[in-house]
């Protein structure tokens, strides 16, 4: 099905969000990637509803919408936070390929808004764009071959190893 690492739409015992889900960098864009991922962790029991109840509006002007680097840091903070939470569990083993390919839709979510934002240049899109595929290739989850197109940009601009950086800004 069709799940995400949002906090919108959830509801969690007040009991269960301490430091040990909330606490992180001030500011951290996509927090929400961290706190979701902590409470599933902690949760002793987890129960979901199929009907809506929940609709998120989308405001312009919010930091969610202005396409930064900053986002590629909290995006990663986060994966890094799966990825302790985890191991520290005991549970990496069994969680690598799930963890994986959350973690390559969601990089293939930020390669595209990477693309389409409006307030970078194609060299600076591109310098984030291999950024995020060096971050990626230190994420110590299995790496198959690209099944999104961000993640598929992504091999192909890792393909020009930075020798042509004119084919890889005509990717962009």
């Amino acid at each position: 099905g069709a799940y995400s690492f949002t906090m919108c739409g959830r509801l969690f015992r007040t009991s269960m969000l301490g430091d040990a889900i909330l606490d992180m960098p001030d500011r951290l864009p996509h927090e929400d990637l961290v706190a979701t991922a902590r409470a599933l962790f902690h949760a002793n029991q987890v129960a979901g509803i199929p009907e809506s109840v929940y609709y998120y509006t989308i405001n312009p002007a919010s930091i969610s919408s202005n396409f930064t680097a900053r986002h590629i840091d909290g995006l990663f903070y986060a994966l890094n936070d799966w990825v302790h939470q985890a191991k520290t569990r005991r549970m990496m083993k069994a969680l690598e390929t799930a963890i994986g390919q959350g973690a390559e839709r969601l990089i293939n979510t930020f390669a595209l808004r990477c693309v389409r934002a409006p307030n970078m240049t194609a060299p600076e899109k591109l310098a984030l764009l291999r950024d995020i595929n060096g971050r990626y290739d230190q994420l110590p989850v299995p790496r198959g071959e690209p099944a999104y197109p961000g993640t598929r940009l992504l091999a192909r601009i890792a393909s020009t190893n930075g020798e042509d950086e004119a084919a890889a800004l005509r990717l962009v």
